[in-house]
């Protein structure tokens, strides 16, 4: 399944799009998996927007008409749904399959939207590697990084609030929070600031907060080898008794 990052720029009305590290769009079922990731965004947006895709670490294998139709027919849907514009941005010759206007710059694209780009853009740079997804029938936030990220900066620090801050929008419901640590650590230095950023997300709506794949020790939060496990503790009404098997230490 395609990892999309989706960054709302509600003041530009701007909703822009990066792919994880590795992405592939190679048959039906990934179309559709954009089309639904896609979707969910669509429950802060009550105005018409833009849509600015980057395409850097998107690669495309599909050959199959039938995924370009199916591409199309994505644009069209969307385009019923408020989407005033969209453009491709670091698009290359394999990206020709996607029905979108193609640039091979960001400056190209945001002259094409009509909007104004900000100084640092969205790709080649730390916060493309934070990915969210959004699991509104789980009432799940999922956290992942496409690379090593170790928080241990204030740059870093801000670009980690600024992305779940503005996820917020998405929320006006009680929500969790699921952390893949395989490419997380927390620096000694941070894990105070850390832990005050998961307290503000408290006062909106945060419950609970898990993670698995853990690669260190020192989480402020209860991390489990596993994935499936970590859901499980999601869905108990008392993380602080499965606690025992919750230390990446231990076998999850």
């Amino acid at each position: 399944m395609l990892k999309i990052d989706f960054v709302p720029d509600f003041q530009r009305k701007l909703l822009q799009q990066s792919f994880a590290d590795g992405d592939t769009l190679e048959s039906l079922a990934d179309v559709a998996s954009w089309r639904e990731q896609w979707m969910e965004q669509l429950s802060a947006w009550h105005t018409p927007y833009k849509a600015l895709i980057d395409c850097q670490n998107l690669r495309i294998t599909a050959v199959d008409k039938s995924i370009r139709d199916s591409l199309v027919q994505m644009h069209a849907f969307f385009q019923k749904l408020f989407l005033r514009k969209v453009a491709c941005c670091n698009a290359t010759d394999e990206h020709q399959m996607l029905p979108f206007p193609q640039f091979s710059t960001t400056r190209e694209a945001y002259e094409f939207l009509g909007v104004r780009q900000t100084r640092t853009g969205i790709s080649g740079d730390l916060r493309s590697q934070v990915i969210l997804q959004n699991h509104f029938q789980q009432q799940v936030v999922e956290l992942g990084f496409s690379q090593e990220f170790q928080l241990d900066s204030e740059d870093k620090y801000l670009i980690l609030k600024s992305k779940l801050s503005n996820n917020l929008a998405h929320w006006h419901t009680h929500w969790s929070l699921l952390i893949d640590c395989a490419n997380f650590s927390i620096d000694s230095t941070y894990i105070d600031k850390f832990n005050a950023l998961l307290n503000f997300l408290r006062r909106y709506f945060l419950q609970k907060v898990v993670g698995y794949n853990g690669k260190q020790v020192n989480y402020s939060f209860q991390v489990f080898r596993a994935k499936h496990r970590a859901a499980l503790a999601l869905e108990s009404d008392d993380l602080d008794r499965a606690g025992d098997d919750a230390h990446c230490r231990r076998r999850g």
